[in-house]
């Protein structure tokens, strides 16, 4: 890589942020694929490359694994969580257009680690075609409750795999601004 397109790079790792308020038009099938392509492209231990990528754009699925996230939340031993189950204007998805669900392989060596580098090439592609990203923890909790398997089912998700995290996608609706760091959380020893 040049030192212009490195440069760009360390940009998108930089200055990409959570977005959480999307625009309702539907990302374009070359952006989705662009995105899914980096994803495929994460490392992963011993190259196993133990994950599953279900993209759903479907509202009523979506808005169905959302209200059950936080209807098994509100038995969370986290008040944080419980609070936001209990918060009628939270979104779990953040009503983005796509959200993309990221299942790993449990018999392979580090699936969760796997999949959260994928993750990670995910919301770079994404923020360098202009698209936002968020990555979502809390719609696990409908795939800890007893509506675990439907939803499984209803997802596509193979056997003996596991879903670690998903990704909300969209256009952005409003540009976030860059956060602070925090200072000294970087050791050298020479």
């Amino acid at each position: 890589i040049d030192g212009g397109k490195m440069e760009e790079v360390i940009k998108t790792k930089v200055t990409r942020r959570n977005t959480r308020m999307f625009k309702e038009d539907p990302l374009k099938d070359e952006e989705i694929g662009q995105i899914l392509e980096a994803a495929k492209y994460a490392p992963s231990g011993t190259n196993q490359q133990p994950w599953n990528f279900t993209v759903v754009s479907n509202k009523e699925l979506i808005e169905e694994i959302g209200l059950e996230s936080k209807n098994v939340a509100k038995q969370s031993e986290n008040k944080h969580l419980r609070d936001l189950a209990n918060n009628d204007k939270f979104r779990p998805f953040y009503d983005a257009p796509i959200v993309i669900f990221i299942a790993g392989d449990t018999r392979a060596l580090t699936p969760k680690e796997d999949c959260i580098l994928a993750s990670q090439n995910i919301m770079l592609a994404a923020e360098s075609l202009g698209v936002g990203s968020v990555y979502l923890g809390f719609p696990n909790f409908a795939f800890a409750g007893n509506r675990r398997e439907e939803f499984l089912k209803k997802l596509g998700i193979p056997e003996n795999y596991e879903i670690y995290l998903s990704i909300s996608l969209g256009y952005k609706k409003v540009e976030v601004k860059a956060a602070a760091r925090r200072e000294n959380v970087v050791n050298y020893i020479k």
